[in-house]
């Protein structure tokens, strides 16, 4: 699993509208998702391992 701390470039973040609804629709695609909805300050994210292994986050916030 590719470190998330490490200096420069490391993933990419999506702002969504509804995160349950779209990790739900990606699971029962077959999308890997890493953990579970995590709060962070303001915001729900998730992390998904994406295209060619790189990590892809949801975050969705108020």
């Amino acid at each position: 699993m590719a470190r998330l701390d490490r200096l420069g470039f490391n993933h990419i973040c999506f702002a969504v509208d509804d995160i349950e609804a779209l990790v739900a629709r990606l699971r029962s695609n077959g999308v890997e998702v890493r953990g579970e909805l995590t709060g962070f300050h303001d915001r729900q994210l998730c992390f998904l391992t994406g295209p060619d292994g790189i990590t892809v986050e949801l975050a969705q916030w108020g």
